[in-house]
């Protein structure tokens, strides 16, 4: 039978591994847990996590609260097609907002982009047409504590051309 690794001197933590295979499995443990403690959206513009490449499907679960705000960023090279869905898991209403480059709310044809999903409800938003460019898309919650979500970006480009920015036609 194989030996454990030798201990360690008093006062120090003991960690016997007593195969390659338990050492291993501690491993992966260790960065799971690493992993999940993380969060995944940045605070800042600066600091948004981009998700690409794009097009297609990215699934996200994190926590956010009032001193906690999330930012993911989109750059689309082409027009595209988004459809967000963040489905709140908390106790507290969870906001989804999309902003331009310079991190101000886009506001189309008179509205605000943005959502707010109550306690655990889902809120989906479809933008079609978008035009190429960097959106951040921020969730927030103004309730104290921590609210996990679930957020499901769709993404794809569009096949008719943009409008112009200024809605007065191509």
């Amino acid at each position: 039978m194989k030996q454990p690794n030798e201990l360690k001197p008093a006062g120090q933590h003991n960690i016997v591994f007593n195969t390659l295979e338990d050492e291993k499995r501690r491993s992966f443990m260790a960065m799971t847990r690493r992993f999940r403690s993380q969060d995944r959206g940045g605070n800042t513009l600066a600091s948004a996590t981009i998700l690409s490449p794009l097009p297609g499907l990215r699934t996200i679960r994190d926590k956010t609260g009032r001193n906690d705000r999330d930012i993911y960023k989109l750059v689309f090279d082409t027009p595209s097609k988004v459809r967000m869905t963040f489905q709140n898991l908390s106790n507290a209403t969870v906001v989804g907002t999309i902003l331009n480059e310079q991190g101000q709310i886009i506001i189309n044809a008179g509205q605000r982009l943005t959502g707010k999903a109550k306690p655990e409800k889902t809120k989906s938003l479809l933008f079609d047409n978008i035009p190429a460019g960097t959106y951040y898309f921020r969730l927030s919650s103004p309730a104290n504590g921590t609210h996990r979500y679930k957020l499901n970006l769709v993404l794809t480009q569009s096949r008719t051309t943009p409008g112009l920015p200024c809605g007065c036609g191509n």
